[in-house]
């Protein structure tokens, strides 16, 4: 699937400016975003990710399988980003101006970002809690 601002999956992917968000037991697979998020582009408020798979999603710029902005909150457990790529930051997942993220019991690899920061997650005026997730092999210019 393919889109511009992250609207690659099922009609815009996923793209959601309002409203809670809850994935689960779900798998995104080659998903691609000419701009961001390759798989999940998300505005707002809360998103939830749990027992899911993201393998080979892309974006022509930021957060190769997800992006969350503004206000948001982001909370993974138990969850797999696999090759997942962005062109400027966060291979596999990309976090601004938002509250408190965290990502639990979940892996990350050999995601990448080719020009600038965060191989796996870059994280720009938000805060991120990591507890018991594996990187592995993923890669980025800077971090």
């Amino acid at each position: 699937n393919r889109s511009r601002e992250g609207w690659g999956h099922i009609w815009r992917r996923i793209y959601a400016v309002s409203g809670t968000v809850s994935i689960e037991n779900s798998t995104f697979f080659e998903n691609e975003a000419i701009v961001s998020g390759g798989a999940i582009y998300r505005y707002g408020e809360k998103t939830t990710i749990e027992s899911s798979t993201f393998i080979r999603n892309q974006a022509g710029s930021h957060g190769g399988a997800v992006l969350v902005n503004k206000v948001g909150s982001l909370s993974i457990e138990n969850s797999e980003f696999f090759e997942n790529e962005a062109i400027k930051k966060g291979g596999a997942i990309s976090l601004w101006h938002g509250a408190t993220h965290g990502i639990r019991r979940s892996a990350f690899k050999a995601n990448g970002s080719n020009q600038t920061t965060g191989g796996a997650v870059a994280v720009y005026n938000s805060q991120l809690v990591l507890s018991e997730t594996d990187l592995i092999e993923n890669e980025a210019l800077r971090g």
